[in-house]
């Protein structure tokens, strides 16, 4: 659930970094915010996730016009939202679930390869500016109420995403290897 203080206000769920500068080989950037849309008062993602130039640097997803009704992120009920991105032949594809269901999927940007180096990353707010245009550490922080985040380093299925968004995801030892892949 997520409640905004502004109708203009971008507001970062999270930002993960590698310290690179922006447009050299090295940088590394998986960001998602809630933006205003395009129509009254709904809300968008926006999600940027980029290896050097390539990659995915202004994906907006669940407005208003292409899913044909705004994602309800003020209103005071509960509602889950999940973000898949795979590279798919020369560009990403960038699908958005809510409680395990298919919204929409966009196809953009271009393919990316591996992302090295440290990663730095904040919950609620921006790590540093982003891409450039705006912020800094601390920025566009989050109004709102976030239960749970995971971020998965491999691709999850329809079908994963429809059968285990509303349950705990157990490991963290090292004899239960079935979390592996969840990265945080």
């Amino acid at each position: 659930m997520f409640t905004t203080g502004s109708e203009s206000t971008n507001q970062v769920v999270f930002d993960i970094w590698n310290s690179a500068s922006l447009g050299s080989n090295t940088y590394g950037r998986f960001r998602v915010e809630v933006r205003p849309g395009l129509i009254g008062s709904e809300r968008q993602f926006f999600v940027e996730l980029m290896s050097g130039s390539s990659g995915l640097s202004s994906g907006s997803i669940g407005n208003v016009l292409a899913i044909g009704t705004g994602l309800n992120l003020t209103s005071s009920l509960w509602a889950q939202y999940s973000i898949s991105i795979v590279n798919s032949g020369s560009q990403m594809a960038c699908s958005l679930y809510s409680s395990g269901s298919l919204i929409q999927t966009i196809v953009t940007g271009s393919s990316i390869g591996l992302v090295t180096g440290s990663m730095i990353g904040a919950i609620g707010a921006l790590v540093t500016s982003a891409s450039g245009t705006y912020g800094a550490l601390g920025w566009a922080q989050l109004s709102g109420v976030m239960d749970e985040l995971r971020y998965w380093k491999v691709r999850r299925s329809a079908q994963q995403i429809g059968r285990y968004w509303f349950t705990q995801v157990g490991g963290g030892t090292n004899t239960d290897t079935k979390t592996t892949d969840l990265g945080l």
